[in-house]
C-alpha cells in the first residue's frame, strides 16, 4: 500500500504531513484534539480538515467554515483524493484562500537507493523524460509526458521544466522552472 503525504502551503504556512499506510484517519487544524496542530493565530477562527482512509483511498472533509475547490466554482465539503490532486481550501464566508493543499504519494520512504551514478563532467546539459531522444528515460505508472533539462552553470545545475504531470521536487519542495540545484540537493 502506498504512503501518501499532504503539503499545505500559503504565504504564511508550509507544512508537510505524512499519512502512514496503517493510519485510519488524521485530523489537521487549530483545535486541541487535532493530530497535527496548526498555529491558530495564522487563521480567522478554528479550522479542521479530517483525512479518512477507506480501504486504499483517502478522502478529506473540512469544517463548516471552510470549503474545498479544485480551481473551479464548485464548493466541496468533502473529496476523494488521488495522487497529484491540488486543492484550494477557502473560507466559506469570504471566499479567501486559507492555503493550497497537494496530495501526493510519498516516494521518499526513508530508504534512499542511489542505484545510478551518472558522470556529467563533460556534458553541458542533460535531458530527462519519456521521449526517445532524452539522455535519461523515465517510465512508470505516474509518469505522463514529463521532461526536464538539467543545465550546468557556475553556481550549480539549473532545472528547466519542459512538462510535468505532478511537478518536479527539489529537497521535497515543488520546484519552479529555472530553479538552481546546489551540490547535495
Amino acid at each position: 500500500m502506498n504512503r501518501y503525504k499532504i503539503i499545505l502551503s500559503s504565504n504564511t504556512i508550509y507544512k508537510e504531513i505524512e499519512l502512514a499506510s496503517d493510519a485510519k484517519q488524521i485530523k489537521v487544524g487549530t483545535s486541541v484534539d487535532c493530530d497535527v496542530r496548526l498555529r491558530k493565530e495564522l487563521f480567522f477562527g478554528q479550522i479542521e480538515l479530517l483525512f479518512i482512509r477507506n480501504d486504499k483511498e483517502w478522502s478529506v472533509h473540512c469544517s463548516d467554515n471552510l470549503y474545498l475547490t479544485v480551481g473551479d466554482v464548485r464548493k466541496l465539503m468533502t473529496k476523494n483524493l488521488i495522487h497529484g490532486d491540488t486543492l484550494e481550501i477557502k473560507y466559506q464566508e469570504s471566499d479567501n484562500l486559507v492555503f493550497a493543499m497537494d496530495f501526493l504519494i510519498d516516494f521518499d520512504d526513508g530508504r534512499k537507493k542511489y542505484e545510478r551514478i551518472i558522470d556529467i563532467s563533460g556534458i553541458q546539459a542533460i535531458m530527462v523524460g519519456v521521449e526517445p531522444n532524452c539522455d535519461i528515460l523515465l517510465s512508470g505508472e505516474y509518469v505522463g509526458n514529463d521532461a526536464f533539462v538539467l543545465s550546468k552553470t557556475v553556481d550549480g545545475l539549473v532545472v528547466d521544466i519542459k512538462n510535468s504531470t505532478y511537478g518536479v521536487y527539489i529537497n521535497g519542495k515543488k520546484a519552479k522552472s529555472k530553479e538552481l540545484i546546489k551540490d547535495g540537493d
